[in-house]
């Protein structure tokens, strides 16, 4: 009988798995989580919103420096007859009315340019007999600016509370014309009383100053028509 022996086997092969016999394992659907999701949306809606802001922008070439909050008048000018412009019948019509400001500005700057330039010629000694030139102009000068004062409230409507800028400086300083104008002609028949060297004094630095105030106004009353000062100086 044979003796016991430890039977040996020969050690079993270990063959590495093939490709072929890995199953591959279903592809998991990946999800962003959903404050990702969220996230998306939110810069997705960021950009629809600055997109749509640009339209708005690019389709109003009228930019607006601060200077008026109100409703834009199709004249070109700006208007504060509510913010969806004049609703009663009366602000319809001092809207109508107020649209020929434009028109009348022009009148009392020409004529008391004019009378400025009268006096200079008249205080230089080349147009002496020009006083009664000056009287007449100024007196029709200061009628102008009472019309166009007055056409630019009714085109502009009341005061916003939240008006600043070129707007509100435009309306203070026309404001301030409407009434010195007026002073400006008293004040000259004032000067024209014998020896009074005084009142001809004040009269003429009552008009020149006047007539550098008529520049100022006209060049704010420009900016509005053309869309705020960026617009006069090339800035968009």
């Amino acid at each position: 009988m044979m003796p016991n022996a430890a039977v040996s086997h020969p050690p079993a092969e270990h063959t590495p798995p093939t490709e072929e016999s890995v199953e591959p394992e279903a592809d998991a659907a990946v999800e962003p989580p959903a404050d990702a999701t969220g996230e998306v949306e939110h810069q997705h809606g960021q950009l629809e919103d600055v997109a749509g802001h640009a339209h708005v922008d690019a389709a109003d070439p009228c930019v607006d420096d601060g200077h008026h909050e109100g409703a834009a008048s199709p004249a070109g000018g700006h208007a504060h007859w509510g913010e969806d412009g004049a609703s009663t019948p009366f602000e319809r019509a001092m809207s109508r009315i107020g649209v020929f400001h434009s028109f009348a500005v022009h009148f009392p700057i020409a004529l008391i340019l004019a009378a400025a330039l009268a006096q200079g010629l008249v205080l230089a000694g080349r147009f002496a007999t020009g006083s009664d030139t000056v009287r007449y102009l100024v007196w029709t000068g200061a009628a102008g600016g009472v019309a166009a004062g007055l056409l630019g409230w009714a085109h502009s409507g009341p005061m916003g509370a939240d008006e600043a800028g070129v707007m509100l400086a435009h309306r203070l300083l026309g404001t301030a014309l409407l009434f010195g104008l007026v002073g400006l002609a008293a004040l000259g028949e004032w000067s024209r009383r014998p020896d009074n060297q005084l009142g001809a004094l004040i009269f003429n630095v009552a008009l020149f100053g006047s007539a550098l105030a008529l520049l100022l106004n006209g060049f704010l009353g420009g900016a509005l028509a053309h869309g705020g000062l960026r617009h006069l100086f090339g800035g968009g």
